[in-house]
């Protein structure tokens, strides 16, 4: 248990190094802390992976779980779900040498990082980048799926089961069950309107402080266009 307690805070503490050299912060990631500790019984590992799994169809994103490509649920039925099946004689070199740099990267335990993949959307079409994305979520996959698959007899039983979960069933405090995920990529779109690029910024509390009209501007939109809530305004906004 002090082994993966270790491996956790690492890996949380990596992603928080290289997330704040991108957006140019400091500190820790969130403005609380957060939950987080090893599932050591099938028990309590199966009902952590069911809330993953299950979560996006609660939070209206999509109407079954699998359809859900960051749950990684659909993964178990295919290496390329969201994505072209990748054809080395057809693709370009450009996106075999990417995949090969994404093996190799695995292979000696690294981590791939926000320079990556600024690479790949300044080289690569829009459908190979999805199928790298397919081909990245492949590779990095931490969850066994045969191990998952074997409890269950096959992926229509797994899915059949997820779908039938409700968010209720699991005792989350900090989960809010009004939220709608859909709200928040209507917001990126609005965000994109209005001609912010949010792939090299990162709203906080701070940043608003000088930009007060943008700041009272965005909640008005999000109010009237999508209709989303004080509590998901906020958690968009960062504040």
């Amino acid at each position: 248990m002090e082994i993966m307690s270790k491996f956790m805070n690492s890996s949380t503490s990596v992603f928080a190094k290289i997330y704040n050299r991108r957006y140019g912060l400091k500190g820790q990631l969130f403005k609380k802390p957060f939950k987080s500790a090893p599932k050591m019984s099938e028990g309590k590992i199966r009902d952590c992976l069911f809330y993953i799994w299950n979560n996006p169809k609660e939070k209206k994103a999509v109407k079954s779980a699998e359809d859900y490509r960051w749950n990684f649920l659909k993964y178990m039925e295919s290496d390329h779900p969201f994505s072209e099946p990748v054809d080395a004689t057809s693709v370009s070199d450009i996106l075999l040498k990417q995949m090969k740099k994404v093996k190799a990267k695995h292979e000696v335990g690294e981590y791939l990082d926000y320079a990556f993949f600024d690479n790949v959307n300044n080289t690569l079409s829009r459908d190979e980048r999805l199928q790298l994305i397919d081909y990245v979520i492949v590779i990095y996959n931490p969850i066994r799926h045969d191990a998952v698959l074997e409890k269950f007899g096959s992926f229509q039983s797994l899915v059949l089961a997820i779908n039938s979960v409700t968010g209720n069933e699991y005792e989350l405090s900090d989960d809010n069950d009004n939220e709608d995920y859909r709200h928040y990529l209507q917001m990126i779109s609005i965000v994109r309107r209005e001609g912010i690029d949010l792939g090299h910024l990162r709203f906080n509390r701070k940043y608003f402080e000088n930009n007060e009209r943008l700041l009272a501007r965005l909640q008005g939109l999000f109010k009237k266009e999508v209709g989303a809530s004080d509590y998901e305004i906020a958690k968009f906004l960062h504040l």
